[in-house]
């Protein structure tokens, strides 16, 4: 299992071709959850960045802010990460 894991990691990392890479990195994704389980149909989940829903305010309205709070968001985490 391992050498089949890293025969297709090696793959897909030297893959060229966008179309094949997309499919070699599926199967590398299918590999790596099979411990636990198959992979999520597409449609499953989803991350919807933008306002609450529903009800949220406009998206023209909010994205200003929006980018630098994701960007204060993310950098909090990273430096949380190298301080513990």
């Amino acid at each position: 299992m391992i050498l089949a894991y890293l025969d297709v990691l090696r793959h897909c990392l030297e893959e060229p071709d966008r179309t094949r890479k997309s499919g070699l990195y599926e199967e590398l994704a299918r590999l790596t959850v099979a411990p636990i389980g198959p992979l999520w149909e597409v449609g499953t989940t989803m991350v919807a960045l933008g306002p609450g829903w529903p009800g949220g305010a406009k998206m023209e309205t909010t994205a200003a802010g929006m980018i630098e709070d994701a960007i204060a968001f993310w950098q909090a985490l990273i430096e949380e990460k190298h301080v513990s």
